[in-house]
């Protein structure tokens, strides 16, 4: 149906001329409101829509931004795609959303697929703090780059979170609850949060005098490896007081471990997660909840402001306590 109209036809059931439909259609913000509303219903009425890949050809914009994240079942990243989404259709430009699947080349894949499309920018969150750079420095050639949670290219805009403040609340709060040594769990090599968030942790555990075990590295940061490490953990000599993972995942399988050997003598051991995932109330996690929804907002804004500049932007995680901690 939507076929057989043209421009022509939403026009004249709108009352304006083809100029303003174009102007509307493309996102011009030289047209009134009330035009505005009228083109959009008749487009509605009419089942209208343009050909995004002719107009991208003639005009050299497809009103599109291109999304490439590691993961679309992690619970982090469809709250912060569905800001940007919301925050971006303000503006009439549309999103082509790809998922890397935590891996290099197809992350390179998605990212060249997107450029063909002539997206007029490129939301990305790099699968390796190194390796996913030379995608993205290449992408920044021909289009606009903004790194999204993670840091691969340091000249590149990003907006994230400041994880040295949620780790220094953690620490704070493991103090009051009496801790007086613990171990970070889910030092992983590829990915730059975790980075950040290790080293956030050893530095707020020198400032607020914080006894540190040797950090624990995984081999991927999730549930099933949190429950291997913490395994080990409580088979090893020395057992820490609180073990500050990674994520909430990891958390998870520690929880899950502590739970099946609660009837040992082992000392009860304060454990923290990171994000806030919906599971983390369910399961009483001390977590720490990054702000999703302004994420994607400020991601979906910077896109949309010219710099000749890097701009990194980082915003305040929120402690929320919980059982994990606060009933031991």
């Amino acid at each position: 149906m939507g076929s057989t109209k043209t421009m022509h036809d939403v026009a004249a059931l709108a009352g304006v001329s083809i100029a303003t439909v174009s102007r509307v259609l493309s996102g011009h913000p030289g047209v009134s409101a009330t035009r505005r509303r009228a083109v959009l219903a008749a487009c509605e009425e009419l089942d209208y829509a343009p050909d995004a890949l002719a107009s991208a050809l003639k005009t050299g914009s497809s009103k599109s931004i291109g999304i490439v994240i590691p993961d679309i079942t992690n619970p982090f990243f469809p709250a912060v795609v569905k800001s940007a989404e919301h925050e971006l259709a303000q503006s009439a430009l549309d999103i082509v959303l790809g998922d890397s699947d935590n891996d290099i080349g197809v992350e390179r894949q998605r990212i060249d697929t997107l450029l063909r499309r002539r997206v007029d920018a490129l939301l990305v969150c790099p699968v390796h703090v190194q390796d996913s750079a030379s995608a993205l420095r290449s992408a920044a050639r021909s289009t606009r780059v903004l790194q999204l949670d993670r840091v691969a290219l340091p000249e590149a805009d990003f907006v994230g979170v400041d994880h040295a403040m949620g780790m220094d609340q953690v620490v704070r709060h493991l103090l009051t609850q009496g801790a007086r040594s613990g171990m970070f769990l889910g030092l992983h090599p590829s990915m730059s949060t975790i980075q950040e968030r290790a080293a956030g942790f050893e530095d707020a555990c020198r400032r607020h005098r914080l006894t540190t075990l040797r950090a624990t590295p995984l081999a991927f940061p999730d549930l099933a490896h949190g429950r291997a490490a913490a395994r080990k953990i409580l088979d090893g000599a020395e057992l820490p007081d609180a073990i500050v993972c990674a994520n909430d995942d990891i958390a998870s399988g520690v929880l899950m471990e502590l739970a099946s050997v609660t009837a040992k003598s082992h000392p009860r051991i304060q454990v923290t997660g990171y994000d806030d995932v919906p599971a983390a109330e369910i399961i009483g996690l001390t977590t720490v909840r990054q702000p999703l929804r302004q994420i994607g907002q400020e991601a979906a804004r910077l896109l949309q402001q010219a710099s000749d500049t890097p701009r990194h932007v980082r915003l305040q995680p929120t402690l929320v306590p919980r059982d994990s901690t606060t009933h031991i």
